[in-house]
């Protein structure tokens, strides 16, 4: 007799490739594919710009951190909640109507246009960058799929990955940018409902969240304690550049950025804004809350992976297992193709049709990604390991990206003074401190924070110590961030200069 949990977790999986058929007649051009032709409302791009940020991570990664750290794990949430509101009140406004002043349909398109890259060099190493740190990010992604089919269905741990890196091959091959932010905001629904049932039911049996944290420190060994057992003034500097340092990825994250760009008029970011702030706040903190409920309920656990669909299992009836359960799995399907068709279509736009052939057709592009697409999702399959630790791994994937772009971001969409060699000095610096880092395994510090500060200094270093951008380049800054005083009402002129 089949379970009650396999056929909804096949339903929703169902589902969801329902919405990528859509998806893919939808998709016309490769503005579509990439962008979803500038067309998306504000909810979906305000769900759809979290959900793709948190997936695996969220539903697997965090409460286990949370089982592991205890009360110190807040600061998690603050670094995440700070990261994202900076990014909506901050870069997504400019963000869209400069890429739409520009007519720029990647993040890596708009860099090189707004610091007048003549040479290439932004595309070529933003598209290494992106294909290299995305690999790595979305194995964290395969590895949370091989321990939730695991602890739920019985797969041995590389077929669950197999099959997680196979549902988002089909998938993001079929829809597209259309179809991914349409599911993105099926997950954030599933997520949301996960990460606060599960918590209130867990919670509710111990009878007190201060209760359930007392018994976590007892089957955890969970540190008690603010920041977590540590002591010292560069312990506690250390532990929250750990937590709070994860905030400074935001800026830099092109699958995330590139919602702000498909948006169909810049003044419905704020509604987005607003939708994209509370779903954050209760989903972060859920997660949170979620790990802490799990100690209390599950007691010890060998795999602290595995710690959100035992919590499920112990709790909660097989069909709603079934559902939260391919919620997770569908959220890793849409957070890795998201990351997917950021570091595919920098292939194909940004380097194939930048340095092979000027004139491809749409269609040509939309094959190039695809074929691109296959290759990283196995190198990501290869890379997954029983051993990786969700969170982790994924983080290290995080700080390469975020270091990478969001210094030189920032400075795009604030500082009139950056020019191209500036530019260039902050994408190299800041992937190769992460790359080294990561590589020497030094560990002091979370290795987003060397990187995104020595890739800011390089930029303002650099760009201070050679010739000031072209006046062409600082009149299209004043227009695109309103300094000029230039306004256009007409809601349809993507990325016009507007209220900001």
């Amino acid at each position: 007799m089949v379970e009650s949990s396999t056929i909804t977790f096949a339903l929703y999986l169902i589902a969801v490739f329902a919405i990528g058929v859509f998806g893919y007649v939808a998709t016309k051009t490769f503005e579509d594919f990439a962008l979803g032709g500038r067309g998306m409302k504000d909810w979906v791009v305000g769900i759809s710009a979290q959900a793709s940020d948190m997936s695996i991570w969220l539903l697997v990664g965090l409460p286990a951190t949370a089982y592991a750290l205890g009360f110190s794990a807040v600061w998690i949430g603050v670094g995440v909640i700070c990261g994202t509101a900076f990014n909506w009140f901050f870069l997504s406004k400019r963000m869209r109507r400069y890429s739409g002043l520009l007519e720029s349909m990647t993040v890596l398109d708009f860099l090189e246009r707004r610091v007048r890259d003549d040479y290439g060099v932004i595309k070529l190493v933003g598209s290494v960058s992106l294909v290299l740190f995305y690999t790595i990010s979305t194995s964290g992604e395969f590895i949370g799929s091989g321990k939730i089919l695991n602890a739920v269905f019985g797969y041995d741990f590389f077929t669950g990955v197999v099959i997680g890196g196979a549902l988002v091959l089909v998938y993001t091959l079929v829809g597209g940018f259309i179809a991914v932010s349409y599911t993105d905001v099926l997950q954030g629904v599933v997520m949301i409902v996960a990460v606060l049932l599960l918590p209130i039911v867990g919670f509710l049996g111990i009878g007190s969240i201060a209760g359930g944290l007392a018994e976590l420190q007892q089957v955890s060994g969970a540190a008690p304690g603010i920041f977590g057992g540590s002591t010292g003034s560069m312990a506690v500097i250390g532990f929250l550049a750990g937590t709070l340092g994860i905030g400074f990825g935001y800026p830099g994250q092109p699958h995330i950025t590139v919602r702000y760009m498909s948006i169909d008029d810049h003044r419905n970011l704020r509604r987005a804004s607003l939708i994209g702030m509370v779903w954050v706040i209760f989903a972060t903190y859920g997660a949170i809350f979620l790990g802490w409920a799990a100690g209390a309920t599950i007691g010890a656990v060998e795999n602290t992976d595995q710690v959100m669909p035992l919590l499920a299992q112990e709790l909660l009836p097989g069909w709603l297992v079934g559902i939260l359960m391919a919620g997770a799995i569908a959220g890793m399907m849409s957070t890795s193709d998201s990351k997917f068709l950021v570091a595919t279509n920098a292939v194909s736009y940004n380097l194939y049709k930048r340095f092979i052939d000027e004139d491809a057709s749409d269609r040509t592009l939309l094959w190039v990604s695809r074929g691109v697409m296959a290759a990283i999702i196995i190198a990501a399959i290869a890379l997954a390991q029983p051993s990786g630790v969700v969170f982790t791994v994924i983080l290290g994937g995080w700080a390469g990206i975020g270091a990478s772009f969001g210094p030189i971001l920032i400075a795009a969409l604030y500082w009139k003074r950056l020019n191209k060699w500036g530019a260039y000095a902050g994408v190299i610096v800041g992937m190769a401190t992460v790359a080294i880092w990561l590589f020497l395994d030094v560990g002091i510090v979370y290795e987003l924070i060397p990187g995104f500060i020595l890739s800011a200094i390089a930029i303002v270093v650099v760009s201070l110590a050679t010739e000031e951008p072209p006046e062409p380049v600082k009149r299209e800054f004043e227009d695109a961030t309103g300094a000029s005083g230039l306004r256009v009402e007409d809601a349809d002129t993507a990325g016009a200069p507007g209220d900001d």
